[in-house]
């Protein structure tokens, strides 16, 4: 869970004038504390739907046409480096992004067009 609080942190440090990102990391990093707290990650028995990530980044998409055109791009980039990194920080069968993996990618650059 650290690796992924590093990542969300990274967004607030890459794009320090995005006041929307800003808020979202300092959410984040509240979830994972209370998270720590309570004895680790209460999602830990929940399975991974890579439908359900896709349809709500086709949501965020939609909210994101309320921003200016650089805050958009700003947390679209964003969400698809935390995507990318995670993908990457642990080899599966000796490959650092798996066939799932990047599948899963290119359906959130589709979700979340620049």
């Amino acid at each position: 869970m650290l690796a992924g609080v590093k990542l969300l942190i990274k967004g607030a440090t890459s794009y320090p004038d995005n006041e929307l990102l800003r808020s979202i990391v300092a959410d984040g990093e509240d979830d994972a504390e209370e998270a720590a707290n309570a004895g680790g990650n209460e999602n830990k028995n929940e399975e991974f739907d890579a439908d359900v990530l896709v349809d709500h980044c086709r949501r965020v998409n939609l909210l994101l046409q309320r921003l200016t055109d650089q805050e958009a791009m700003e947390i679209r980039q964003w969400i698809l480096d935390v995507a990318q990194q995670m993908a990457e920080a642990a080899k599966e069968g000796g490959v650092r992004v798996s066939q799932p993996e990047a599948a899963l990618i290119s359906r959130l650059r589709e979700a979340l067009p620049q």
